[in-house]
């Protein structure tokens, strides 16, 4: 009897030591988004997508009495980012994946990296950094497109030829 209370009580004292690493851990990883400031990502994933709309509306050459209409689709779509994408619907999804892929300890090194100059600095350059570098690789993806269209044609040809005989 006397056995097994002492192994109920083990087992109670162990779950609670990994329920409060887990509370930790996911404090860390929330502690570590606000101070990387990743809620702004969202921001400039949702600019992005309406400047890359706003680009898509002018290479259509709308007649000046359509715009009006172009512009009201924008602002359904600024409303879909807004509802779809909020920090506040994607927050706890963020923590579970930092949970996942991080230890307490990497989650401690990461939040004490981003408070630091270093890490603050990248945080603010980091912006420029991934649009130069989506610009180079856009740059470079227009060398290989012919490229890529003749491999595409070549195996159409080759798939969808007509069996001999």
């Amino acid at each position: 009897m006397y056995k097994k209370i002492l192994v109920m009580l083990t087992l109670m004292v162990a779950t609670s030591m990994v329920n409060a690493d887990v509370a930790k851990q996911r404090a860390l990883a929330e502690e570590m988004l606000e101070v990387s400031q990743a809620s702004s990502v969202l921001d400039n994933m949702s600019k992005q997508v309406d400047a890359m709309f706003a680009q898509t509306v002018q290479q259509m050459n709308l007649p000046e009495d359509k715009k009006a209409e172009a512009e009201r689709y924008q602002q359904r779509l600024n409303t879909i980012m807004k509802e779809g994408m909020s920090w506040d619907k994607l927050k706890g999804q963020f923590v579970d994946v930092y949970v996942d892929v991080f230890s307490e300890k990497e989650l401690e090194e990461l939040v004490a990296f981003y408070k630091s100059p270093l890490g603050q600095k990248l945080i603010v350059k980091m912006p420029l950094l991934m649009q130069e570098s989506m610009a180079l690789a856009q740059k470079q993806m227009q060398s290989i497109i012919p490229q890529i269209k003749a491999l595409s044609e070549d195996m159409q040809a080759e798939l969808y030829q007509k069996p001999k005989g």
